[in-house]
């Protein structure tokens, strides 16, 4: 079975984060969130074209944690009011390639400048759109 993106194995993330010396490349929220939609495409691709190698690229776990920061400032931009979006729920998880699809839907002129954060936002939002009385709740 083929592994997500955007999720990493319970026990590779122990081991992943009690290792000191790996822990350090772990890369932190702030340096994943200005990931612009280009470079993420870039290294999607570079990963897909390794195959099955490239769960041993550091790039497949930068990519699973900047798309984990997409999805948690997406959460949190639920909590203004009025709310951008009206999802059934908070705990929904999305298929890679609607994750892809959001990206490819930034125009190829704007992808250096629109990071993953606002792509997937913008992507969500469309996705649960708010009527006129779910969005002052």
């Amino acid at each position: 079975m083929p592994r997500s993106i955007f999720s990493l194995p319970v026990m590779a993330a122990m081991l992943l984060l009690s290792s000191p010396l790996i822990a350090a490349d772990v890369p932190d929220a702030a340096a994943s969130s200005v990931m612009s939609v280009q470079q993420f495409l870039n290294k999607a691709k570079h990963l897909k074209e390794k195959g099955p190698f490239a769960l041993l690229s550091p790039d497949f776990d930068l990519l699973s944690h900047v798309g984990e920061a997409a999805d948690d400032a997406w959460k949190a931009q639920l909590k203004h009011s009025p709310k951008p979006a009206c999802p059934p729920s908070t705990d929904i998880s999305i298929k890679d390639k609607d994750f892809m699809a959001f990206m490819h839907a930034i125009p190829k002129e704007d992808r250096d400048h629109i990071s993953v954060n606002e792509a997937y936002i913008q992507g969500m939002n469309k996705r649960y759109p708010c009527n006129e009385s779910s969005s002052h709740s």
